[in-house]
């Protein structure tokens, strides 16, 4: 199962990293989609961990591809999915499926990490150097992080690490409000999803991964 969206984070011991650990309450008793497994609450305690402050760059990513030839899943397959408003007229007019809950997650042929939104697309042309890396599966993320002699989070340590320090109920990693002072402190949909993305808080799709700065108290970036 390729998670098309997924935004690779690794543990990295030496550059740019933050210490995280400790007790927290895990999952919710009251999840919004009971389907995604998330509940009960329950007290979670975890050692002490070091993760990359940084969302997986494509410069990264390609580094990792030129050393290794590694092909990734997507590749392989030769499709992925695409949010629709990425997508150039023309790649859009040839799509002829999509999924029935989420109709603007279109499979589009020769899409992949290097061509994110459609085969006629590439990180270079878009500028995407320093955006995070995506279309690439669990497998995919793994192995990037084996050739770096490191690991995955667990979900109990990205949980951990997603509340910020912040106090338990805090409903973002900064605070409560989604954009204090109006400033915005993260990527967001703005305007009437799917069909208008405003754009107001400067990207109207992915962002570099320094983008914003810190977002909580670990000094963890996006």
């Amino acid at each position: 199962l390729l998670l098309y969206t997924w935004r690779l984070c690794c543990m990295h011991n030496i550059i740019q990293s933050c210490k995280i650990g400790g007790e927290f309450t895990m999952g919710t008793d009251d999840p919004a989609i009971p389907e995604d497994g998330e509940m009960p609450a329950r007290p979670v305690r975890i050692s002490t961990f070091l993760l990359q402050k940084y969302e997986v760059s494509n410069r990264q990513f390609a580094q990792f591809v030129l050393e290794t030839g590694y092909k990734t899943e997507s590749e392989q397959f030769n499709w992925s999915f695409c949010f629709e408003g990425t997508l150039s007229k023309e790649v859009n007019e040839r799509i002829t499926s999509a999924v029935e809950a989420v109709p603007w997650w279109l499979p589009v042929e020769g899409s992949d990490w290097f061509h994110p939104n459609g085969p006629d697309s590439n990180i270079l042309s878009l500028g995407y150097l320093n955006h995070p890396v995506v279309h690439v599966s669990h497998n995919d993320a793994r192995t990037y992080c084996e050739w770096l002699g490191l690991r995955l989070p667990t979900e109990a340590e990205f949980e951990r690490a997603s509340g910020g320090g912040q106090p338990e109920g805090t409903m973002f990693p900064w605070g409560n409000e989604i954009v204090p002072d109006g400033v915005y402190r993260a990527n967001l949909w703005q305007g009437v999803f799917p069909s208008e993305n405003t754009g107001e808080d400067g990207y109207l799709w992915s962002s570099p991964v320094d983008s914003f700065g810190p977002q909580n108290q670990y000094g963890l970036y996006n």
